[in-house]
């Protein structure tokens, strides 16, 4: 028997245990915790400085993180907040048909310590995209979105191959 009564089993929400399938004591542990933690949350809003946006029961989304990718028949695209950097902490590149996005803050010091951030993504272009051409936008309100436009990468015409058959031998005679 585990020693924590509601095992978190790295899904990003909160318990997954069902209640019906918890004792009467693992219930109560379980509103003890969820209220502590409410309470904990409500207290850091009042103090926390600001890049302690994340409360603790708030689950993830993990899809703002990685940004929106756009595959089609005409480019292929990739969206992201970047937000929190300005346009000189960016960097674009294409290097062997990876797109690499990188931000990159400098090491500065506040009130509260020591801040530093840096993210890199880097996605895989498609076959028939024109690396040449590859640009990018930062929106006003810090959404960077980078295109790659594909080449008309005209596909020969179908065509019927025929089939040559062997040819069939003499039936034996005996």
């Amino acid at each position: 028997m585990s020693m924590c009564p509601f095992p978190h089993r790295g899904t990003g929400r909160s318990w997954d245990i069902a209640p019906w399938r918890m004792s009467p004591m693992e219930r109560y542990m379980r509103g003890f915790f969820d209220e502590a933690l409410r309470d904990l949350d409500r207290s850091f809003g009042n103090v926390a400085p600001y890049w302690l946006e994340q409360p603790m029961m708030r689950q993830a989304d993990i899809g703002n993180v990685i940004g929106n990718v756009t595959d089609d028949k005409d480019k292929f695209s990739v969206e992201m907040d970047v937000s929190q950097f300005a346009p000189d902490e960016l960097k674009v590149e294409v290097r062997d048909k990876e797109l690499i996005v990188q931000g990159h803050h400098e090491e500065r010091s506040d009130q509260y310590g020591t801040i530093e951030r840096h993210f890199v993504r880097k996605y895989l272009l498609p076959e028939n995209s024109d690396q040449q051409a590859v640009n990018s936008r930062l929106s006003d309100s810090g959404v960077l979105t980078v295109v790659a436009p594909k080449t008309s990468s005209a596909l020969p015409p179908s065509r019927t191959i025929p089939i040559q058959a062997a040819p069939k031998a003499a039936p034996k005679k005996s």
